[in-house]
C-alpha cells in the first residue's frame, strides 16, 4: 500500500508562485527607485503603478525623497500615477507601504498590507484558474492560512518558503480524502491519512510521500494492519488484526508490496497455524497446525490446507505418523483432529470415516458415542451434554444426524421420551418426573407437550387434563 500524499507536485509548485510573486513586486520597486538610506519619506498617498514587464500596483505607496543621487520612477521602466493629488515637482522615489494589490502579468494578484514593498500580516494571493490563497505573510511570505484549488484539493495550516511546512490538513476528493500532521517542503511526514475508502494510515513518510517507518493501516471493516514501511513497502514483521479474532504475522523480507513470506495465524480459540504465506494469502509448502489444548500436527499446506503424509505430536511428546485428508488427520494407532476442535477416537475406514464403535468429543465438552458405518450412526447413540442432559437415540436407518425414537434424561433426573426429529421431540411420547414418580402421556410438538394428555401417579391414580407448553391446564 503506498500513500497519495506525495501526488501533489502542481500544488506545491502553485504555491511556490506565492513566494514568487511578492519577491517579484519588491524586485520591481526596488530595480525602479531604491531609496537612498538617508531620504526623507512622506505619508502614504494613493498610487497607480505600471510596471514595464506588465505588473501593476494600486494602493498605498511612501513618497521617498533622497537627500543625493537621482532617482525618476517615471522613467522608460515604469509610469506612475498619483490618485489624490499630483506628483512632487523633485526628484523622488516610492515605497509600497499600506493597503494595496499587485496585478501580475498572467492575472494573479497580490492583496494585503505593504510595509517597506512586501505584504505583512493578513493578505491574499489569487492565481485564476489554479487557486487561491488566503492568510498571513511575514516579510512577503506566507506563514499560515488556506489555500483552495479549483476543482482540487484545499490546505489549511503552517507555510515556509511557500510550501506546507509544520502542523497542516489536506483535504480532497480523490483516493486520499484527508492528510493531518506535520507537513515538510510540501509533504506530510507524519501524521494519518484518510481514504475514499474508509481506510486511514497512521504513521510516517519519506520525501516521495510513500509511508516509511511504522505505522498502521486500519481498514472500514476493523480489519488492522501494524508494522514497518521502507519506500512504501512493507519490510520486515507486519501484523494483521481482523475483527473476528484472528491475528497474522509475517515476515516481509525482502521489501515487497504484498504480504507473503514466513508467517504465523493466531486463532481467536488460541489455534496456531504456521507456515509460509503465498501471495495470494494462503499457507503453502511445510508447515504446522497446533491446537491450543491438543496436540501440533507437522504436514504441507496445498492452498491453506494441510493435506496428505503428517505426524501428529501429543502434549506429552509422543508422535505418529499417518497422513490428513479432508481436513481429518488419520492414523490407525491414534484419535482423529478435526479442524473445528472436534476429535473422534475409534476405527475408521479405508476414507477415514468413523466406523465401528467411536467416541467424538466436542471442543465445548460435548460427547457422542455410539455405532457409526461408513461416517453414519446406526442404532443406539448416547449425546452428553456439559450441563448433564443425556439424550439416548436409537438411529435406524443410518444417518449423519440424530433421528428417531430418543429418551432425554435431565440433570435432576426426569426423562422425556418421544421421537426425535430437527433436533427436538414431536409425536406421541411421555415425560416422568423423577422427584415424584408421576408419569404423562401426551403430544410432544417441538419439545413441549400440549394437547390433551393423562398424568399417571405411582399409585396407579389416572387424571385426564391438558397440556399448553409444557403446563398442566
Amino acid at each position: 500500500m503506498r500513500s497519495n500524499a506525495g501526488r501533489f507536485l502542481s500544488f506545491m509548485l502553485a504555491l511556490a508562485a506565492v513566494a514568487f510573486g511578492a519577491h517579484a513586486a519588491r524586485a520591481d520597486q526596488q530595480q525602479e527607485a531604491p531609496p537612498p538610506a538617508a531620504a526623507s519619506t512622506s505619508a502614504p498617498t494613493d498610487v497607480n503603478i505600471h510596471f514595464k514587464n506588465g505588473t501593476t500596483y494600486s494602493g498605498n505607496a511612501t513618497v521617498a525623497y533622497p537627500k543625493t543621487g537621482r532617482v525618476n520612477p517615471g522613467n522608460a521602466a515604469s509610469t506612475v500615477q498619483f490618485v489624490n493629488g499630483k506628483p512632487p515637482k523633485k526628484t523622488y522615489s516610492l515605497i509600497l507601504n499600506g493597503p494595496g494589490k499587485i496585478t501580475f502579468s498572467d492575472g494573479s494578484t497580490l492583496s494585503g498590507d505593504f510595509v517597506n514593498g512586501v505584504v505583512e500580516g493578513q493578505g491574499e494571493f489569487v492565481k485564476p484558474g489554479s487557486f487561491e490563497f488566503k492568510g498571513d505573510f511575514s516579510d512577503g511570505q506566507p506563514t499560515s492560512g488556506t489555500v483552495t484549488f479549483v476543482n482540487g484539493p484545499t490546505y489549511e495550516g503552517s507555510f515556509a518558503d511557500g510550501l506546507p511546512s509544520g502542523a497542516g490538513t489536506l483535504t480532497a476528493s480523490g483516493p486520499v480524502t484527508e492528510a493531518t500532521g506535520q507537513w515538510s517542503k510540501g509533504l506530510l511526514v507524519s501524521g494519518y491519512e484518510v481514504f475514499a475508502d474508509g481506510a486511514r494510515f497512521d504513521g510516517t513518510f519519506g520525501s516521495d510521500g510513500k509511508p516509511e517507518g511504522s505505522g498502521t493501516y486500519r481498514y472500514a471493516d476493523g480489519t488492522t494492519l501494524s508494522g514497518t514501511w521502507q519506500d512504501g513497502l512493507f519490510a520486515g514483521p507486519v501484523v494483521e488484526r481482523y475483527r473476528n479474532g484472528t491475528v497474522l504475522t509475517v515476515n516481509v523480507s525482502p521489501p515487497d508490496s504484498s504480504l507473503h513470506g514466513a508467517a504465523l495465524v493466531a486463532f481467536r480459540d488460541g489455534d496456531r497455524a504456521s507456515g509460509r504465506l503465498t501471495q495470494s494469502g494462503e499457507l503453502d509448502g511445510p508447515g504446522s497446525y497446533s491446537f491450543l489444548h491438543g496436540p501440533r500436527i507437522l504436514g504441507t499446506f496445498h492452498n491453506g490446507q494441510l493435506r496428505g503424509p503428517a505426524t501428529l505430536i501429543t502434549p506429552s511428546g509422543r508422535q505418529y505418523r499417518g497422513r490428513i485428508e479432508q481436513g481429518v488427520f488419520i492414523s490407525p494407532h491414534y484419535k482423529q483432529y478435526f479442524g473445528d476442535g472436534r476429535t473422534y477416537q475409534g476405527p475408521v475406514d479405508a476414507q477415514g470415516r468413523a466406523n465401528g464403535r467411536g467416541v467424538y468429543r466436542f471442543i465445548d465438552g460435548e460427547t457422542l458415542s455410539g455405532t457409526w458405518v461408513h461416517g453414519r450412526m446406526s442404532g443406539e447413540v448416547v449425546d452428553h451434554f456439559p450441563g448433564g442432559t443425556t439424550y439416548r437415540v436409537h438411529v435406524n436407518p443410518p444417518a449423519e444426524v440424530l433421528h428417531g425414537p430418543a429418551t432425554i434424561t435431565f440433570p435432576n433426573g426426569d426423562q422425556a421420551s418421544a421421537l426425535l426429529s430437527d433436533g427436538t421431540l414431536n409425536g406421541s411420547g411421555k415425560y416422568l418426573y423423577a422427584a415424584t414418580g408421576n408419569r404423562i402421556d401426551g403430544t410432544f410438538d417441538h419439545g413441549r407437550l400440549q394437547g390433551p394428555a393423562t398424568l399417571t401417579t405411582p399409585d396407579g391414580d389416572r387424571y385426564e387434563g391438558k397440556m399448553v407448553d409444557g403446563t398442566v391446564q
